[in-house]
């Protein structure tokens, strides 16, 4: 039976103001350490959060198996500054089947203008805030809601 249960809630951060929630998820009999963020809007409880995410977790887990699944070979190569030195190792589910962070929330976050050049070009008006319009909207496209 899969379940999701809440094993910690942390701080927000500089670049994302949403609340970490780590969780312990049990998927096809297999156990994810996994996280979600829980936006500051937000109202409800942290447990009325996750379980309107629980489904989303679910397909998230299941893509990322599907994509370990059809990994071949599941290794890499590690290079080193000699031939001699170069390595092959195993690449860990882990690595694969693991939240995406960051997500496109903090990737905006990161390339979005500061506040006060946001206020600074909205309050000159004209070019300067079609500017900023412009470049707001370029990293919006380039970072989509749906995206990791």
């Amino acid at each position: 039976m899969n379940s999701i249960t809440l094993t910690a809630v942390g701080q927000s951060t500089y670049h994302d103001d949403r609340t970490p929630l780590f969780l312990e998820v049990v998927y096809n009999d297999e156990v994810y350490n996994w996280f979600l963020r829980m936006p500051p809007t937000y109202e409800g409880s942290f447990n009325t959060y996750i379980a309107s995410k629980e489904q989303a977790v679910y397909d998230d887990i299941e893509a990322k198996l599907q994509i370990w699944n059809n990994l071949d070979p599941k290794t890499r190569v590690i290079e080193g500054n000699t031939p001699e030195e170069t390595v092959v190792v195993d690449i860990q589910k882990e690595e694969i089947v693991c939240p995406t962070y960051p997500d496109y929330y903090v990737k905006r976050a990161m390339e979005y203008p500061t506040p006060g050049n946001q206020l600074d070009a909205y309050w000159k008006g004209g070019a300067d805030r079609d500017a900023m319009q412009a470049k707001i909207e370029a990293i919006k496209v380039k970072y989509p809601k749906d995206s990791p």
